[in-house]
Parts: structure tokens; sequence; C-alpha cells
């Protein structure tokens, strides 16, 4: 288990643009049921995208909360764990995955490496 760091702009762009800003007179409650709908619908797209790669996951849960995204469920291996980490994260829109899958038959996890850009100056 553990929270991946994805680029937010980038990646498949399922999730769409983000809402446009609400007037000014919409009252703070409907603005968060709005943001709820918008978070659930983004959570159902999300997992279809999963299902879509024929991936399987017994009682795939995730739950989107602005930009983050939490993975429940079961899944036979390490590397079908991680793949759904990868589909989920690689979603434009979606900057940190949450993973709380859980693996019937663990392996041995790949290794995760984070790609910094490098700045050289000519002297």
């Amino acid at each position: 288990m553990g929270l991946f760091s994805f680029l937010k702009a980038a990646g498949s762009k399922l999730l769409g643009k983000a809402p446009e800003a609400e007037p000014a007179s919409a009252t703070t409650s409907a603005m968060d049921s709005l943001q709820e709908a918008a978070n659930k619908s983004k959570a159902a797209m999300l997992a279809s995208q999963v299902v879509s790669h024929g991936i399987s996951v017994e009682n795939l849960d995730i739950v989107v909360e602005d930009d983050k995204a939490t993975v429940y469920g079961q899944v036979e291996t390490t590397a079908t764990k991680e793949k759904v980490i990868l589909i989920v994260g690689n979603t434009e829109g979606i900057a940190t995955v949450d993973d709380r899958l859980s693996v019937i038959s663990p392996e041995t996890e790949a290794t995760f490496y984070e790609v910094k850009k490098e700045i050289h100056f000519l002297k």
C-alpha cells in the first residue's frame, strides 16, 4: 500500500476539462453537491477504464477527491495491482493514487522511480 504521485496535467484525457467556476450566487452546499457529483462521475469513469483493460478487481471501488484517487479492492497478483495504479494515475487530472488494494498472491513489487528534470547551464 502506498501513495503514488503522477503529473496531474499529463496522461489520458478521460476525465475531460475541469468544471467552470460557479456563479457567485450559488450556495456553498450546492457547490459542494456539484463537486461531489463530479468526483463520483470521475470515479465511475476511472473504474470503467480499469475494467475496459480486462483487469479483474474484486470489489473495485475508486473514490476521487479533487486530484487524488483512492483505489480499493482485491486483485490476484502484485502485477495486476501495479497495472491498476498506473491506469488510474496516468489519467489527466489525477495527481496522486492512494493504493488500498489487497493482493491474494503477493510477489515482489516493482520499483517505481521518480523522474526529475535536470537543468544544465552553459559556462
